[in-house]
């Protein structure tokens, strides 16, 4: 991946122009579609830059200067984003969409071909936009599609990240803390790769909304492979992993983590513990000869009648998704006998349900969602009927129905 830099003058912005803005918030998340996107409103989620565009020219303005993060720190965020986006879909095969993630170059933000801004100023930023746009200065980050060449199939805009030093919408101090600014980089340019419609992890509409999560770092680090059929992630929620195997005092902070397949198929689970060396292995999943495999959410590029990439080609063009593998197998604690599964496999889920001849049960279920639900009702312990887990759960939220709840006394836990 070629990534060119150069220490920018700040430049005042191009007027917009058919806008499609994604906007990012903890309170909020929109998809908006504005200005004069009636005209190419069936084009909004095409991919903003393919290979005919032979290099990508971006720039930051740095003018708020209020950012807990250094100016080299931003640029090497935003490198790191680059490249993860680049390793994701360089590594696809049968991919008909061929995006430009390799020849990116840093140029002054005056630059007559500037293809992407990105920005901290708010005010400099609105000072450019419609007033109907003034709504949106509370979102923590916002992409924004200047214009679209529907005959080069190339589009242009802006990245927007609010200041986080005397901001009264981004805590203090957030892009510095738990790498929130190389995740929301990441996340947002997996739109301008055109990677639109997981409801989970990092490319979800409501990613950013719930990045304070402290169920997602752990998660998130290393950020897991996409697109790639050899599927490696982890995740350490110490209460869902003793559901299904014991964990000993010596894993402090137990995470599950999953690797496959390998040339022979397996899919290994390891338990390791966070930040520390121990692992164990325990065991691997493996298919049977027959099982399903597709694609979910594939990023789709819409053929405009007057373009000139794809010659004579109309209609869509389809690239790469998330794999998704299902079908019946074994679960081998040991090599000497398995336990005949349902297996369902994907970069951002894991389920395991047991065939036995009198009963079908689940022995493990896991997707990236129960990271990202922040939802009470979803983990309530109450519902596993452990008291005391709900006890403390109840009181955090309300101190009288806790009490209520421990005395046995007809009150039921907060939803």
């Amino acid at each position: 991946m070629k990534i060119k830099t150069l220490a920018p003058k700040v430049n005042m912005l191009i007027p917009a122009l058919g806008l499609v803005i994604l906007a990012s918030s903890f309170l909020s998340i929109t998809a908006l579609s504005v200005g004069m996107l009636a005209t190419d409103s069936k084009y909004e989620n095409n991919p903003w830059f393919l290979e005919t565009h032979s290099e990508v020219k971006y720039c930051f303005d740095f003018s708020a200067g209020e950012l807990s993060v250094s100016v080299d720190d931003v640029r090497k965020n935003f490198s790191q984003a680059l490249e993860f986006w680049n390793r994701e879909l360089d590594n696809v095969q049968s991919n008909e969409v061929l995006q430009n993630t390799d020849h990116w170059t840093e140029v002054e933000c005056g630059h007559p071909n500037l293809d992407l801004m990105i920005a901290f100023d708010w005010n400099h930023l609105a000072s450019h936009l419609s007033s109907d746009y003034a709504h949106l200065k509370d979102e923590y980050s916002l992409l924004i599609r200047e214009k679209y060449d529907p005959v080069n199939l190339n589009a242009d805009g802006i990245l927007f990240i609010q200041k986080d030093i005397h901001s009264s919408v981004v805590p203090d101090k957030f892009w510095s803390q738990n790498r929130n600014l190389y995740f929301l980089m990441v996340h947002q340019l997996g739109f301008v790769f055109g990677f639109h419609g997981p409801r989970w992890g990092i490319p979800a509409f409501e990613f950013v909304k719930k990045l304070s999560s402290n169920h997602i770092p752990s998660y998130l680090n290393p950020l897991p492979t996409l697109l790639s059929s050899v599927i490696e992630f982890q995740f350490c929620d110490r209460e869902k992993i003793v559901e299904f195997t014991s964990v000993s005092s010596e894993f402090k902070n137990p995470c599950l983590q999953l690797k496959g397949p390998n040339a022979e198929g397996k899919y290994f689970l390891f338990l390791k513990d966070l930040g520390g060396s121990k692992s164990k292995e325990l065991g691997y999943f493996k298919f049977g000869k027959t099982f399903k495999q597709r694609t979910k959410n594939p990023i789709e590029l819409a053929l405009p009648k007057e373009q000139k990439v794809y010659a004579g080609q109309i209609g869509k063009l389809m690239g790469p998704g998330i794999p998704f593998f299902e079908g019946n197998g074994q679960y081998f604690k040991t090599e000497k006998k398995g336990q005949d599964i349902y297996l369902q496999i994907s970069p951002l889920e894991l389920k395991v349900i047991s065939l036995k001849k009198k009963e079908t049960q689940s022995v493990f279920s896991f997707n990236v969602d129960d990271l990202f639900d922040l939802s009470e009702k979803k983990r309530n312990p109450a519902s596993r009927g452990d008291r005391t887990k709900a006890a403390i759960f109840i009181r955090e939220r309300n101190p009288e129905k806790a009490e209520l709840f421990l005395r046995g006394l007809p009150a039921q836990p907060q939803e």
